[in-house]
């Protein structure tokens, strides 16, 4: 199956192992669940294919699946991993964070998503962190963490 990528349009020629009934369903993994069922008219006595058409469904948004942090220790280690929701989104993810700040001395890993670090500071901490996929595709989560 040869799949071509234009924009947010799937075209796709030729299908081996088509089924003679005419539909065909592609699935591929590498385009983040997008499917795209194609629909194939043929002539009555044979398989000559006579007319193809195609229906994209797009893939889902990049969805962040951290939607709340562990409690941090002040002036103490502390390491919590951010996630992604499987199938909504194309590694390899840069995380960052969205018009906010982390409590001090904790930091965000931009290539694995993880923050690390030892609060200095006790109180509860509201941030959004955004993370972009390969597609350029956006996700957001507010997230909070408690020093205490």
């Amino acid at each position: 199956m040869a799949c071509t990528r234009l924009a947010s349009v799937y075209f796709l020629g030729n299908a081996p192992g088509l089924s003679r009934n005419g539909v065909f369903v592609y699935d591929n993994n590498a385009f983040a669940g997008t499917r795209a069922t194609v629909y194939y008219l043929t002539e009555t006595g044979g398989w000559n294919t006579t007319f193809g058409a195609c229906r994209t469904i797009e893939s889902p948004p990049l969805t962040i699946a951290t939607t709340s942090l562990p409690e941090a220790p002040a002036k103490h280690s502390y390491s919590a991993t951010l996630s992604i929701l499987p199938h909504t989104g194309v590694a390899p993810y840069k995380w960052m964070l969205f018009r906010s700040k982390l409590p001090a001395g904790l930091t965000l890993n931009t290539k694995t998503g993880i923050i690390t670090g030892t609060p200095t500071k006790t109180g509860a901490f509201t941030f959004t962190v955004q993370v972009t996929d390969v597609d350029k595709r956006i996700g957001h989560q507010t997230l909070s963490v408690h020093v205490n």
